[in-house]
């Protein structure tokens, strides 16, 4: 896992094109949501992670998604699992 952080290496194994949204297969943009309840899309993922939010409890504390219904902390743990 690439912890550098400040550093472009940290969000550069983060490509959309890399990571499939749900079991359809979607690509993410930087607009899709992450967490519907806390309206966190996947751009403030990225910047939470690129700051040193490199594990789910960081992730959930620094940007709240996570914290409304849960639903998401399935694809929070898939997008940390992959950088």
């Amino acid at each position: 896992m690439n912890k550098e952080k400040g550093g472009d290496n940290v969000t550069s194994s983060l490509s959309s094109q890399d990571l499939k949204w749900d079991s359809v297969g979607l690509e993410l943009t930087d607009a899709t949501i992450i967490c519907h309840c806390r309206q966190v899309n996947w751009e403030k993922i990225k910047k939470f992670i690129k700051v040193g939010a490199t594990d789910l409890p960081q992730l959930i504390q620094r940007s709240r998604a996570g914290t409304g219904c849960g639903s998401c902390r399935e694809h929070l743990k898939k997008i940390l699992s992959s950088i």
